[in-house]
């Protein structure tokens, strides 16, 4: 399984590099990364998706989470 979070870690690390832009890449990248146990990444990559995102419901809840524990 840790090879199989690397790889996704690395294609979604691509996808924010390709589409900085893009908040739903930062968000998904967040996500990978707080299943891998990075929490503090994560919150970072949650707050960038909702910069470009203010909408983003998904990781104004993830904010709210990580940042209470």
């Amino acid at each position: 399984m840790k090879k199989e979070s690397n790889i996704t870690l690395i294609i979604f690390m691509f996808s924010i590099i390709i589409f900085p832009g893009c908040a739903n890449a930062y968000d998904s990248y967040a996500e990978v990364l707080e299943i891998a146990g990075n929490k503090a990444d994560a919150l970072t990559n949650y707050k960038k998706s909702i910069r470009l995102n203010p909408n983003n419901k998904n990781a104004a809840g993830q904010i709210k989470k990580l940042a209470s524990n």
